[in-house]
């Protein structure tokens, strides 16, 4: 029987810098790979720290509703929620991270802020032990807790079935 070991990198990140994030985690990950990990997990959202641009004084209720649903003089706009720069999978966060990788031939499952058509999205990508992207998922809702419209509990209430490619899903 063959075991995977998976290093669950158990960060407190600094903030939204993504030099200091990369180099944090590179130290993180050599680390991982020095005491035998296959796989090294980071928390999410590592490049922006998981930093919010939401404006101090915004009730805890409040905190994680969709921007449009602020009081508009602490609104900021909707592209303005995350701090942090977000990336695409080819910036240099992401390539440095699947050289590093190949480097040390351990998977690493990086997570960031990612840049595409939309607003930025919470995003995993799997990086092979060879610095191959295989693997990438990025979250359709990221923290929309307490959203009184618009939301996922507007469409399903709590314990009712819901279909997925998987079949059906019961809420908890």
């Amino acid at each position: 029987m063959t075991t995977l070991t998976v290093a669950l990198l158990q960060l407190a990140p600094p903030g939204p810098d993504l030099s200091v994030n990369l180099a944090l985690g590179e130290a993180a990950c050599r680390r991982a790979g020095a005491m035998g990990a296959d796989i090294a997990l980071f928390p999410e959202m590592w490049s922006n720290g998981y930093g919010c641009a939401v404006p101090d004084g915004v009730a805890r209720g409040d905190r994680y509703r969709h921007p449009s649903l602020w009081d508009e003089a602490a609104a900021p706009s909707p592209g303005a929620v995350w701090l942090g720069e977000p990336i695409t999978r080819d910036s240099p966060f992401v390539t440095r991270f699947r050289e590093l990788a190949a480097e040390l031939e351990m998977a690493i499952a990086l997570t960031y802020l990612e840049r595409w058509d939309g607003a930025s999205r919470n995003t995993l990508s799997l990086i092979d032990r060879h610095g191959r992207l295989v693997l990438t998922y990025a979250k359709v809702h990221t923290c929309v807790f307490d959203l009184p419209r618009g939301g996922e509990h507007d469409r399903y209430g709590h314990g009712q079935l819901r279909r997925s490619r998987l079949g059906p899903l019961r809420r908890p």
